[in-house]
This record gives C-alpha cells, sequence and structure tokens, in this order.
C-alpha cells in the first residue's frame, strides 16, 4: 500500500506539540471543543458577539441597555479592555443641553440596535426603515 501522505512528521510536530500544550492549559476545555468543530469542518471559533449582519449586508450592533451614566459606561467599557477614544469620551460626558446622561441614556432592558452604513451609500432624505 503506497503511502500518499504530503505532510511529513517534521511538518506536523510544531502544530501538534502546540495542540497538546493549548489542550491541557486552562481554556483546553474550549480548545478541545473547538477542536472538534474544526474536525466536523465547522467553523472552530463561532462569532459569538453582538455583530450581525441586516438584511442590506450591513453590520447591526445590538446591545441591551444598562441605565448607566456616561462615565460608567467608559468605567465598564475600559475595564472590558474596549478602548473609548477622545471624541466617544467627550459626547459621553458632555454636559450640553442635548447631553447622553439628560437625553439619551439606554433604558434598563431595552434592546438597541445600530446600523453601521458606509456614508457613501447612506443617501438624502431616506427614512431610517430603509437602512434596517
Amino acid at each position: 500500500m503506497a503511502n500518499h501522505a504530503q505532510l511529513t512528521a517534521r511538518d506536523i510536530s510544531g502544530p501538534y506539540m502546540q495542540l497538546l500544550t493549548n489542550l491541557q492549559g486552562d481554556d483546553g476545555p474550549e480548545v478541545l471543543e473547538a477542536l472538534k468543530r474544526f474536525n466536523r469542518k465547522e467553523n472552530p471559533w463561532p462569532l459569538t458577539s453582538f455583530f450581525h449582519r441586516n438584511r442590506n449586508g450591513h453590520w447591526v450592533i445590538e446591545m441591551t441597555g444598562l441605565d448607566l451614566t456616561g462615565a460608567q459606561e467608559i468605567e465598564r467599557l475600559e475595564a472590558q479592555g474596549i478602548l473609548v477614544d477622545y471624541l466617544a469620551k467627550q459626547m459621553l460626558l458632555s454636559n450640553a443641553s442635548d447631553s447622553y446622561d439628560g437625553n439619551h441614556r439606554l433604558e434598563k432592558g431595552g434592546i438597541y440596535r445600530i446600523a453601521l452604513i458606509p456614508w457613501y451609500k447612506v443617501k438624502q432624505m431616506r427614512s431610517i426603515g430603509a437602512y434596517a
């Protein structure tokens, strides 16, 4: 019987040793589940975030309101390692009459969806529903 394998032991040894190391690590059970999905030819690392695409192909962020102040939102995001840039902080911390805290706080338990639409696709005089 002929050996038709195109990979050598040298090709396999590095990834194999890394796999064993990963399986024995703190997140071993997660790695094992990912390996099982890979062996079934499924995506081993499925998206488990709040991003998805709508019927028009635009990325949509879906979140649940927590009724936090702008300062609390910044603190929560940064604690998760999310970079909140200068302009976002200005908007969240504004004391203007149309401030986030005064007018735009997300209601606790409310579901909010934000569609990310390239500027060149936005047409004047179209309703928000046209982009949903």
